[in-house]
């Protein structure tokens, strides 16, 4: 079942979205270690779901993307284990 939020917002963002991509899991967790080793930035998984999404095609394949990374409410025990790659 879809969330109501994606049925109230997807209506109004359909003339500027131009693709939707779907990532799994484990792109998200490489997003999450590129914010923290590369940016020295801490999200949670939601806040790194636009990096990962805009980073699921080839630099060359896709225009330029903006990303909003947002969140910082993750585990400290998490957050190790995803950053370390355990």
């Amino acid at each position: 079942k879809v969330p109501l939020i994606v049925n109230e917002m997807y209506p109004l963002l359909r003339e500027v979205i131009d693709d939707v991509v779907i990532v799994p899991e484990s792109r998200v967790r490489e997003a999450l270690r590129e914010l923290a080793q590369k940016n020295k930035v801490i999200a949670d998984g939601s806040g790194a779901l636009a990096l990962a999404g805009a980073l699921h095609d080839a630099p060359g394949s896709r225009g330029n993307a903006a990303c909003v990374v947002s969140g910082g409410s993750i585990d400290p025990d998490r957050f190790s284990e995803i950053v370390q790659d355990r």
